[in-house]
């Protein structure tokens, strides 16, 4: 791994997106060229909120790790970001079958399920997400991404 790939990794870490940038700029072609490359430029756009730029990065991505869960997640959280959850929940619909044992995917789903309004379908991949890892239910309760299945399970 390059130089530059490991630094601009421990400044993300750290929480300073402005000097990993600067490393990834600092990177020789051959670099640039490299999947890990663009990945800590999704994880640096991502953390900006900078969700045009993600989804132009996971469009690279997606034509040399179309499998990868790295690349389906930040593209398909791009475009729920920006107000796209249709096109979200299209990229889901078309996930490989292997994501499907993933709790991310079923919570992710739900959420993209929620922006459309579809509550009995977002609430049971919220179940399947939490059979799959009990942790997330703490974390559903506290995501705006959610409150609207809460709200028609309230009313329901």
């Amino acid at each position: 791994m390059h130089s530059n790939i490991r630094a601009a990794e421990g400044w993300i870490e750290l929480g300073n997106f402005d000097e990993a940038a600067e490393e990834l700029h600092n990177c020789p072609p051959a670099v640039k060229s490299s999947i890990e490359w663009v990945k800590l430029w999704v994880r640096i756009y991502t953390m900006k909120q900078r969700w045009v730029d993600v989804e132009m990065m996971t469009e690279t991505l997606m034509k040399h790790a179309p499998e990868d869960p790295f690349t389906v997640f930040n593209r398909a959280e791009a475009f729920h970001r920006q107000g796209r959850s249709k096109d979200a929940f299209q990229l889901f619909s078309h996930a490989p079958q292997s994501f499907k044992k993933l709790p991310q995917y079923f919570y992710d789903y739900a959420r993209y399920l929620c922006a459309l309004q579809e509550f009995s379908l977002a609430l049971s991949c919220l179940g399947k997400a939490f059979d799959l890892d009990p942790d997330l239910r703490m974390r559903a309760l506290d995501d705006p991404d959610l409150d609207s299945v809460w709200l028609d399970l309230q009313e329901g």
